[in-house]
């Protein structure tokens, strides 16, 4: 999965588009090789090679691209391209997000401390099952790590547990929730990211789904199903 690559061309893409502009968009410096040692001394694992790949070509990037034209008239006309994906919230009218975070924000840093676990609270000690293992809300938190922010409300994280190191899943409902997403590999998470032009209710639509933690991984449906209408050719 050549992330930069596929980035490149979403960025052509939107910017080509008579309804849509980029609002916002960042790329970071590729990562210092260090930092997976340091991982390794973390954690006790190393990272796999195609992570290793992903952050050395591109350590982070940012692109967030929403409606050109935020009057009525714009919205009524993207609605009527799109078909598919209805844009309601607004304006702005924010319609693709991708926010690709660092290596060292995802693994390295205390950026989840208080989100996702040692939140000081009785919860912290309560317990639930994922893929039938039972762990505390407070260590199956750790054991999470974000690295695609792309809204407030939904982001993408990985598993860190044993028999699913690595894979993705969706934690939902302000990032609170993280027992109702498909299980997806790196690779295919990206694909669904980018032959969705990364509309943002496109990963919920596809990986959203009550249970399934207990579920097969997720298979990516062919790209010629899940193309949006509006960037069809």
């Amino acid at each position: 999965m050549k992330l930069k690559e596929h980035l490149n061309e979403l960025v052509d893409t939107v910017t080509r588009h008579p309804l849509l502009k980029i609002y916002e968009k960042l790329q970071s410096s590729p990562i210092d090789p260090g930092k997976f040692d340091a991982f390794k001394q973390s954690y006790g694992f190393d990272v796999p090679p195609k992570l290793r790949d992903a952050y050395s070509e591109n350590n982070g990037f940012t692109i967030i691209y929403g409606l050109k034209d935020n009057s009525d008239e714009g919205l009524v006309k993207f609605n009527s391209a799109s078909k598919d994906y209805m844009v309601e919230k607004g304006p702005p009218y924010i319609i693709g997000s991708v926010k690709f975070l660092t290596f060292e924000e995802s693994f390295l840093e205390d950026t989840w401390r208080t989100t996702l676990y040692d939140m000081g609270s009785e919860s912290d000690k309560d317990k639930f099952v994922f893929r039938k293992t039972e762990y505390t809300y407070n260590d199956f938190g750790k054991q999470l790590k974000p690295f695609d922010l792309f809204s407030e409300e939904t982001c993408a994280a990985f598993l860190l547990i044993p028999d699913e190191r690595f894979e993705v899943i969706l934690l939902t409902d302000h990032y609170a929730d993280w027992k109702n997403s498909r299980i997806i590999s790196f690779d295919d998470y990206w694909s669904l990211v980018f032959s969705t032009g990364a509309i943002i209710d496109a990963r919920e639509r596809y990986l959203s789904e009550a249970g399934g933690d207990d579920l097969q991984k997720m298979a990516l449906p062919p790209v010629e199903r899940i193309r949006p209408a509006i960037f069809s050719k």
